[in-house]
């Protein structure tokens, strides 16, 4: 997987997954969503996706067509890109294996 893919990938989760944690907080009457999803959703931390979004933000430009730094830089696509790799192998670990998590 390209590295732009991922980092859209994980834009795309996080711009679906706060609005859905906001109307769970507002909403407290009883909801027909699925019992797995509401569990999943309770585990959603406002805190975590705002510090995963600013750790986005200090690698700079992420755009795919921005010059390509050398890997001694601290920022760039290649950095984004192999920390959100790094993540996805942490939350792998965490669930037993249940994610495979590639650059190909």
């Amino acid at each position: 997987m390209s590295a732009s893919k991922i980092v859209a990938g994980v834009a795309v989760w996080m711009f679906i997954a706060a609005p859905m944690v906001a109307q769970q907080h507002s909403n407290n009457s009883s909801s027909k969503l699925d019992s797995k999803i509401t569990a999943a959703m309770q585990k959603v931390s406002v805190e975590k996706l705002r510090a995963d979004d600013e750790k986005l933000v200090s690698f700079g430009t992420r755009h795919t067509l921005s010059v390509q730094l050398p890997d001694s830089s601290n920022i760039g696509i290649k950095k984004a890109a192999a920390w959100i790799q790094e993540q996805f192998e942490s939350y792998s670990k965490a669930c037993g294996g249940c994610l495979e998590a590639g650059t190909g």
